[in-house]
């Protein structure tokens, strides 16, 4: 997934918007319905010419819930790039995902 956005309009006291939103991400799955995966968030602010990036691992599992399919994710985030001052040490990320196959 990529995005940009800019500013067009709005008050001389909002400050110009021009930011990029990079998301690639890989997946394995098993035929057992683990599975690997991770993506990256990658963040320029062109203004203030800074980056900001994470790296997101994971695990993940398909199971069903009754007669509801559901994917389960969890994995750590590392902070790979950020301005002096703002980078973090350490995230975590999970997820529930409601599953409608066909």
């Amino acid at each position: 997934m990529i995005n940009q956005m800019w500013s067009v309009a709005g008050g001389s006291e909002c400050s110009d918007v021009s930011q990029m939103f990079v998301q690639p991400f890989f997946n394995y799955n098993w035929k057992s319905g683990a599975g690997i995966g991770g993506n990256f968030e990658w963040t320029q602010y062109w203004n203030a010419n800074t980056t900001v990036i994470w790296f997101n691992p994971n695990i993940s599992a398909v199971t069903s819930l009754g007669k509801q399919k559901t994917q389960f994710v969890i994995g750590p985030r590392f902070n790979v790039s950020a301005p002096d001052g703002a980078k973090a040490d350490l995230g975590w990320r999970a997820a529930i995902v409601f599953l409608f196959p066909k």
